[in-house]
Parts: C-alpha cells; structure tokens; sequence
C-alpha cells in the first residue's frame, strides 16, 4: 500500500471518479485503501496539514488512556521506539493515520503499534487460533492430489 498519493494522483482520482470508476477499482489502480478514495473524492484530510491542534492531540490522548490505559506521550513513545514503523512487518507510518494500538484482548496489554493490515491479521489468527492454522498447513495433501489425477 502507498502511503502518500501526489496531487496529480489526487486530481486523477476525482477526475476518474466523477466519470463513475467505482472507489474499490480506484484503491487497486492507486494503490491505497477504499476509505482513502472516498476521503480524497470528498475533499476530507485527516489529519488536517500541520501539526495536529492542542484540541486533536486532548481528544487522542483522552481516547488512548480510555481505551488502552496509556497516554499520547507513551504512544509517541512507543511510535519512536518502531521508528514509525510498524511491529510485525515493518511498514512506515502513513502520514495520514497514525499506527493502530496492538493489545492483548484478555489482559489488556499493549503489545506495539501495527499497520492496519497486521493489526486486522492478528486479529483473525487470534479469533482462529494458531493451532487450527499450523494444523491446516501443515495438512497431507497428496491424497487429494492422487484422487485428481485418478479421475483426469
């Protein structure tokens, strides 16, 4: 996934999807989210250019304290700590959203900061069970495969 789309981009976006390109296609060809498209076709920027505002940074530190018990100084922190990255897979920070906070669902814990993806990814292997997953892997196929051949 991208990261940053240039103003060209942008301009061929709106101009694509004015024409009637749905947001979806328009995600593949670029590269980026849907809900990216549908932000950048509305004209919406989050976070607004600049610095975010003392009211923004109040409102996001009042959300990680409910949430995950932890303040914006810790999650800047914590960001600094992964270089802006992304604890699984390495991934730079998008300008436009910050690193979604990874816990531990049964103890609460805050394990790191994840790019969207692997944050949803860990959630299903989470839901699934890593067990179930090795198992399916790590499944003999090859009498399906001689059943195949059998029957062609």
């Amino acid at each position: 996934m991208r990261t940053k789309l240039s103003p060209a981009d942008v301009a061929a976006i709106r101009a694509r999807a004015a024409s009637g390109e749905t947001y979806r296609a328009l995600g593949i060809r670029f590269g980026v989210a849907t809900s990216t498209i549908r932000n950048v076709v509305r004209g919406v920027t989050h976070p607004p250019d600049g610095p975010p505002s003392k009211e923004r940074r109040r409102r996001l530190d009042k959300r990680l304290r409910e949430k995950y018990g932890i303040s914006l100084r810790e999650y800047e922190a914590i960001r600094e700590f992964q270089n802006g990255r992304c604890a699984l897979c390495s991934e730079e920070e998008v300008e436009t959203r910050e690193l979604p906070v990874d816990h531990d669902h049964v103890n609460g814990l805050v394990r790191g900061l994840l790019c969207s993806l692997c944050n949803r990814q860990l959630g299903w292997v989470e839901r699934i069970g890593i067990a179930k997953i090795n198992a399916y892997l790590a499944f003999d196929r090859t009498d399906i495969r001689e059943k195949e051949e059998v029957n062609t």
